[in-house]
């Protein structure tokens, strides 16, 4: 069954208001030294780290923690990994500069590479040319569900956003307003929760945008989102997204409030206390606090005792689940190297069973059910909830574009 392209002309329509807030800075890389040495695997990632505006420091830890610990028994078909990272900045030109460095520095695979600003695919298209693959892709721009080099981990952006929109429905909302804030993920998010609501035969109530700067409380933008609705779809920068909330409590909206899991950073969820609950969040994985699951198990063991003051949230899986199906696919394969690395995984017919972290991951054979984004090969999305402080689970993985689709039939 194939999904109208909808959602992937909302995702390409933040491009523009992406590039405009990159900046045009000078193109310096940030190095942390790895180099690949004999018997070592270097591996590659791209991450905005130093940037005020959307910062992954998370998704590097969670990946630095599982190479950790596979190094520790033995690495990966005895060979040693090693991880270099290159700071974006949340900047389209180092996007492309880094990706490039990387390349130069000979790293075998990127792993979670967070390309976030350039929707152009330039990265894409010279890691394609350099026949490199991009293992767990996040699905923020349009070229990681695109390119034949990309193997995304999860939905992305568009998984995120449909998946929000499905929970409201799945609550019993009918009346969807959607608020977001003016950072370009954000637009791109809005845009996505129209086609959303859309595709399941319905309308949203308003659309409504907050400025930070005007609005530095969202009152204001809290109390147009809300009338007339009974389901809230939120996209907010991740710093901002706690004053959202807080103000759409304070105006007295007592309805079901639902976002990308994202958002939910572990500060933010230590910051909300008590008007976290009642949340709902699109996760493009199973709760890390299902620990009766033996991989979310070994993901929280292996953070407690590598990364022991970094706080759990999705990033951190997104990290370890992308050092993870690097080693489980390549793990039967000799001198690992680039082309050895994307052969196995345009091959992999062998779907990697991932517990309860995400549904088993299978490339060749495995056909997106959206149009336009081909790469897509895990199309699911679980709904997460607060209750009485706790994250629970709201129900097992679904295929949100499905899940819409149907309720509008």
């Amino acid at each position: 069954m194939k999904i109208s392209s909808t959602c992937s002309r909302a995702l390409a329509a933040v491009a523009a208001a992406a590039l405009a807030v990159s900046g045009l800075a000078a193109c310096s890389d940030d190095d942390n030294g790895a180099k690949g040495t004999p018997g070592e695997i270097l591996l590659g990632t791209m991450q905005p780290i130093s940037s005020t505006v959307y910062s992954t420091k998370l998704v590097k830890d969670g990946a630095e923690a599982a190479i950790e610990a596979i190094n520790a028994k033995g690495g990966v078909n005895g060979q040693k990994l090693k991880l270099e990272t290159c700071d974006t900045a949340f900047d389209a030109n180092k996007e492309l500069s880094c990706t490039r460095k990387l390349i130069d520095d000979g790293v075998v695979a990127f792993v979670a590479p967070m390309l976030m600003v350039d929707q152009s695919g330039r990265a894409h298209a010279l890691a394609e040319k350099s026949g490199i693959a991009m293992i767990g892709t996040r699905g923020i721009v349009m070229a990681d569900m695109q390119s034949p080099i990309s193997f995304p981990s999860t939905a992305g952006l568009a998984g995120w956003s449909y998946g929000t929109i499905a929970s409201l429905v799945k609550a019993g909302s009918t009346k969807i307003s959607i608020l977001v804030d003016d950072n370009p993920a954000s637009q791109g998010a809005a845009a996505l929760f129209q086609a959303a609501v859309a595709s399941a035969g319905m309308e949203p109530v308003n659309v409504v945008t907050a400025d930070p700067k005007g609005d530095p409380t969202f009152t204001s933008a809290a109390a147009k989102a809300i009338a007339g609705a009974d389901g809230l779809a939120l996209a907010i920068a991740p710093n901002n997204y706690p004053k959202a909330v807080q103000a759409i409590r304070r105006a007295g909206y007592t309805g079901p409030i639902s976002n990308p899991s994202s958002m939910m950073t572990s500060a933010n969820f230590k910051t909300l206390g008590k008007d976290a609950e009642g949340v709902l969040m699109a996760s493009h994985f199973g709760p890390t606090v299902e620990t009766s699951d033996p991989e979310i198990k070994r993901f929280a063991d292996e953070m407690a005792k590598y990364k022991p003051n970094t706080g759990i949230d999705e990033s951190v899986l997104a990290g370890w689940v992308s050092i993870q199906l690097f080693a489980k696919g390549m793990a039967d394969v000799d001198d690992i190297d680039a082309k050895k690395v994307l052969d196995t995984f345009m091959n992999l017919t062998e779907p990697i069973d991932m517990g309860d972290v995400m549904p088993p991951y299978q490339v060749k054979g495995n056909e997106s059910t959206v149009n336009d984004q081909p790469r897509m090969f895990n199309h699911f999305i679980r709904t997460l909830g607060v209750e009485d402080g706790k994250y629970v689970t709201e129900g097992d993985f679904i295929d949100p574009f499905v899940e819409l689709s149907d309720r509008a039939k």
